[in-house]
């Protein structure tokens, strides 16, 4: 699986649950296969645990749009709450 070539993905910065994050769009696609589809990735910075924690999410649904897929993966991970 690899960022598709022919667009660049879209960064912007961003805050989730009061931390701060950088979020991904942009597309995949498998290499030397038929399969491709949308992304979103947010990487948040913990200051209190001191990491970054990645979160993704890909989406694959040949022939649909996938406007409401994104937009769901978007409040799922958006929504998310820290356990310690």
């Amino acid at each position: 699986m690899i960022t598709e070539r022919a667009y660049l993905p879209y960064y912007y910065k961003t805050k989730v649950n009061s931390m701060d994050a950088i979020l991904t769009k942009g597309t995949w696609e498998v290499q030397n296969d038929f399969m491709a589809g949308p992304y979103i990735n947010y990487i948040i910075k913990d200051s209190i645990n001191k990491r970054n924690i990645v979160i993704e999410g890909f989406s694959f649904a040949p022939s649909e749009s996938k406007r409401n897929y994104m937009f769901e993966l978007n409040t799922i991970i958006t929504t998310m709450k820290l356990v310690n």
